[in-house]
């Protein structure tokens, strides 16, 4: 009984962030990061994907120089609802590219901003050598998911059919 408690503290110890503190947390770790004091009010919430025990989210925020910054968080959901932080990126760029696992299945997660209209769509060749498109040319932020298991290639092109480089997975 004593060890059940235990691990129902160390979890909730754990994952300690309410769905409403979300940008809270985002704004804790830019002063941590970029050493810049935003406010809750600067991190706006572009687009979120909730996975059985996980959350995507695609936010931004303003720039010394006013342009838009985009960033990602990828957070762990707690059988109590709450999140913890897993990462959270702000490298000045408009497409993130990274792996997140959920328990036995791994997905490709593509996230960002399509600046400037500039993404048509993804392309994708699955495992048996079939390609298929997804568009994304009408979504100004965007979160994409995809079975890595099920992947042999992927690839992002503009609207000239001109590939947009990315880092592999």
């Amino acid at each position: 009984m004593a060890a059940v408690v235990l691990v129902i503290f160390l979890h909730n110890s754990f994952f300690q962030i309410e769905e409403d503190k979300i940008k809270e947390t985002i704004t804790q770790e830019l002063l941590k990061t970029e050493g810049k004091n935003y406010t809750i009010q600067d991190i706006q919430m572009r687009k979120q994907l909730d996975l059985k025990f996980r959350k995507i989210v695609v936010y931004s925020f303003p720039s010394a120089d006013e342009r838009e910054i985009i960033g990602t968080a990828n957070l762990y959901k707690g059988l109590n609802n709450k999140y913890a932080v897993g990462e959270i990126y702000c490298q000045k760029k408009f497409v993130y590219l990274f792996v997140v696992k959920d328990f036995a299945t791994k997905y490709l997660i593509i996230a960002g901003k399509n600046n400037q209209s500039n993404i048509d769509y993804i392309e994708l060749t699955n495992k048996e050598g079939n390609s298929y498109k997804e568009d994304i040319s009408k979504e100004e932020y965007f979160i994409y998911k995809k079975n890595v298991n099920l992947l042999r290639s992927y690839r992002m092109l503009d609207k000239e059919g001109k590939e947009i480089p990315l880092a592999p997975f």
